[in-house]
């Protein structure tokens, strides 16, 4: 939970200090309590590190056990996807008559890393999977619905194949604002936002930025230095950041203040 920037992670030590005595939570509503902890983090440390029966959906596991259980409809990138498949090993206890496959594992953090690790290798994305190989083609849907002749391939059709993304393209402008006698000042300040609940990185710290459309007027920032520009690529947006520097010195160490002694810059 360490973090340079002194931001959110370091909620979940502070809070696992004096709430939990120094131990972390052994269960999965223990661990989504910690600042800084997801669904699939909390779920891989119970089942790793305390063998609680809780699965760790990715989109390995996604399209493990989607072809395991025949089920054609489940679409690997959309979100309600993740929150269905978590009971999947249980429903295909019920609906084929073999064991649970989670249920009934004494080491369940096994379990989890084998699927994921099938996923990867053996039943791997956007490739025919190497179903002779498996050791679950035994009690494989899929498998049996290809050799039967009812589809003609597993790949693309189950799971189906998502809808390809289109991604969002931006361009941000972003200014470091330091707060200091100059740069070398050993007492400086960088100044930070918090960005909005809700929105891309949420909670996190960042630098003062704008966003600027497409064909809209570039911004300029009086008495700030160009230091360069980045492309940052995530899942559904790509991201071209102009940053821009500035020193200033205020005798208020706020945002409010280091922008009024910017703008009289």
């Amino acid at each position: 939970w360490n973090s340079p920037d002194g931001g959110i992670l370091p909620g979940g030590p502070r809070r696992v200090v004096p709430a939990q005595r120094g131990v972390v939570p052994a269960t999965v509503d223990g661990l989504l309590s910690l600042s800084g902890v997801g669904p699939y983090t909390a779920h891989a440390i119970a089942s790793i590190c305390y063998n609680e029966p809780r699965i760790c959906v990715d989109g390995n596991v996604i399209r493990v056990l989607s072809r395991l259980g025949g089920l054609r409809d489940v679409d690997p990138k959309d979100a309600k996807t993740i929150k269905d498949v978590a009971d999947l090993a249980n429903r295909i206890e019920e609906d084929k008559g073999v064991p649970a496959l989670l249920t009934s594992c004494t080491k369940p953090g096994d379990f989890n890393e084998g699927i994921m690790e099938l996923g990867a290798s053996l039943c791997a994305a956007n490739t025919a999977p190497k179903c002779e190989q498996c050791p679950l083609k035994k009690w494989c849907t899929a498998y049996k619905l290809k050799a039967d002749g009812d589809i003609d391939d597993i790949e693309g059709c189950i799971p189906m194949r998502g809808k390809k993304l289109v991604k969002r393209i931006e361009t941000h402008h972003a200014v470091v604002v330091i707060v200091g006698k100059d740069l070398k000042d050993p007492n400086a300040k960088v100044l930070c936002t918090v960005n909005p609940e809700g929105k891309l990185l949420s909670q996190m710290l960042a630098v003062p930025a704008t966003i600027v459309e497409e064909g809209g007027t570039t911004p300029t920032f009086g008495g700030t230095t160009p230091c360069g520009t980045y492309k940052h690529v995530f899942s559904h947006i790509t991201m071209t950041v102009h940053v821009h520097r500035v020193v200033v010195q205020t005798s208020r160490p706020t945002l409010k203040g280091a922008l009024d002694a910017l703008n009289t810059t």
